[in-house]
């Protein structure tokens, strides 16, 4: 495997392998490998559910060490205006994490607040 030369033959201090089996991620990541990995399949499988689900879906992928993480905004529904955060239903492994008022000013979800229709919600999921 490439990655396993670059990183212990040439000692290439960071090294990243694309993974098309997510089942593979666990393996190349444990100690034995100490691989950094990125499942494009996953990344792409979740990108499409998300957009079949919703077309006007707006999402950020980002890296955290080495684990992606997918943030979606979503418009407030008139039925969730006065609901808190932990009243609105999110979609599997995902959390409301944040809520940006009308006047941009944004609050964790930790802090449940309350939402209202000109909010919009920050949902966030790892992804891999």
């Amino acid at each position: 495997m490439v990655s396993l030369l670059a990183k212990n033959i040439y000692k290439v201090p960071q090294v990243i392998t694309r993974v098309f089996d997510n089942q593979k991620h666990d393996v190349y990541e444990s100690s034995e490998y100490g691989l950094k990995t990125i499942c494009s399949t996953s990344l792409t499988v979740d990108s499409i559910l998300a957009t079949l689900e919703d077309p006007d879906f707006d999402e950020q992928y980002f890296n955290i060490r080495s684990h992606t993480c997918r943030f979606h905004t979503l418009k407030c529904s008139k039925g969730w205006d006065g609901r808190t955060v932990s009243e609105i239903p999110c979609r599997a492994r995902e959390v409301l994490f944040a809520v940006i008022d009308g006047q941009s000013v944004m609050t964790f979800g930790r802090d449940n607040p309350t939402v209202r229709t000109d909010d919009t919600l920050v949902f966030a999921k790892m992804v891999d």
